[in-house]
C-alpha cells in the first residue's frame, strides 16, 4: 500500500493540478526548480460570448472579482519577456477580431483593470483557437509539456487562448 501511494505522488507530481471552488479557480504546474500558480475567479457566460465582443483595445482582468494572480518560484519566459519569481497580476487585452496578448504587470493587487503600464513584465501574444467545445465557466490552466515548458490554456466559451513558457536558464 505504501508503495501505491509513493508511485501515486510521484505521479501527481508531473501533472499539472486544477482546483475549482464556486467562483474561484487555482491550476499549479510543477516545473524543474518549482512550481507556478494561477489564481483567478470564474465567470460564467450565461449564454453571451463575452469574448467575442470584446472590441480592440479593451483590458480584461482576466476573471472576476479579485485580481487574477500569477505566483511562480522559477524565473519564466514568455518568448522573449522573462518573469522572474514572485508575485504578479494577470490581465488580457483584446487587439484585434480574435486576437488577444496576456498582460503580466509587476503589482499583484489591481481594482478592476487599473494598472501602471510600467509595471509590465510582458505583453504576451496569445494563440487563438476554436475550443473543442464551448466551456460555461471560465478555466484557466497552467499545462506543463516538459521539464522546462508549460503553457498556459484559457478557455471560456468557444475560445481556448495559449502560451507557452520555460524555465528561465
Amino acid at each position: 500500500m505504501t508503495r501505491r501511494l509513493t508511485v501515486l505522488l510521484l505521479l501527481c507530481t508531473h501533472f499539472s493540478a486544477i482546483v475549482y471552488s464556486a467562483d474561484r479557480g487555482t491550476s499549479t504546474v510543477e516545473l524543474v526548480g518549482g512550481e507556478a500558480t494561477v489564481q483567478y475567479g470564474r465567470p460564467q457566460l450565461g449564454g453571451r460570448d463575452m469574448l467575442g465582443k470584446a472590441k480592440p483595445g479593451m483590458v480584461w482582468r482576466l476573471g472576476m472579482n479579485q485580481t487574477t494572480t500569477l505566483t511562480t518560484e522559477v524565473d519564466l519566459m514568455f518568448g522573449s519577456s522573462k518573469v522572474a519569481k514572485g508575485v504578479y497580476s494577470l490581465l488580457a487585452e483584446c487587439t484585434g477580431v480574435d486576437s488577444w496578448n496576456l498582460i503580466v504587470n509587476s503589482a499583484p493587487e489591481l481594482r478592476g483593470t487599473s494598472r501602471d503600464p510600467g509595471n509590465d513584465v510582458g505583453v504576451i501574444p496569445l494563440k487563438v483557437s476554436t475550443a473543442s467545445q464551448s466551456v460555461e465557466i471560465l478555466t484557466i490552466s497552467l499545462n506543463r509539456t516538459g521539464d522546462k515548458f508549460g503553457e498556459i490554456a484559457i478557455e471560456w466559451g468557444n475560445r481556448k487562448l495559449e502560451a507557452a513558457f520555460k524555465t528561465a536558464d
